[in-house]
């Protein structure tokens, strides 16, 4: 009986998979967004990467029309420092079932901010 227990407790242990873990943050999202420059709400969406197993496509960040590329662990992101349209912009942010949550920063002509963001799945 153990013998037969043990593929299940092993099953049981190993979790999703990256690509079921990718798949939970693809969505659109309502944006709550909290900077150093005021207050906001927008849209985001998130798609999938074709470029690694891990990646994914935040469009819309700070209510600008350029793509972020992030990538997961767990219920993790992180998007690490880029230049995309002129602006420079990190972060990171954890996904709680349907709520995300960001922290970034962002370096433009116009500005600097930090923002931490509420996202909400559509």
């Amino acid at each position: 009986m153990i013998v037969m227990a043990l593929p299940l407790i092993f099953l049981a242990s190993c979790g999703e998979s990256l690509e079921e873990q990718r798949e939970d943050f693809l969505a659109t999202y309502d944006v709550l967004e909290t900077c150093t420059s005021g207050n906001y709400s927008y849209e985001i969406v998130i798609t999938q990467s074709s470029t690694s197993e891990d990646g994914i496509l935040i469009s819309n960040l700070w209510d600008w029309s350029g793509s972020i590329d992030a990538t997961i662990d767990g219920n993790e992101l992180t998007f690490t420092s880029q230049v995309v349209n002129g602006i420079t912009i990190s972060g990171t942010g954890s996904l709680d079932e349907d709520e995300l949550t960001l922290n970034y920063d962002v370096l433009a002509t116009e500005g600097n901010d930090a923002c931490i963001a509420t996202c909400t799945k559509k």
